[in-house]
């Protein structure tokens, strides 16, 4: 389960991580790697534009959960 789970491949230098962090996208390593085109990007290979509509209604999604239920 991915909400409110601790990142087992590093945090990015996010204070407090979880892969998603409910209500919270700032604190989230699944945006941050979405949103970044280095060695920690997701997807790793083949992109060499962050998708800004794509990381953008990612954002918007975690900033609308309320909790992991």
């Amino acid at each position: 389960m991915a909400c409110d789970a601790a990142p087992q491949y590093g945090d990015l230098g996010i204070v407090d991580a979880r892969l998603v962090a409910p209500g919270a996208p700032d604190r989230s390593v699944l945006l941050a790697r979405a949103a970044r085109r280095d060695a920690s990007a997701m997807p790793p290979l083949s992109s060499l534009l962050v998708d800004e509509e794509g990381t953008a209604l990612l954002s918007d999604w975690i900033a609308s959960l309320a909790s992991c239920d």
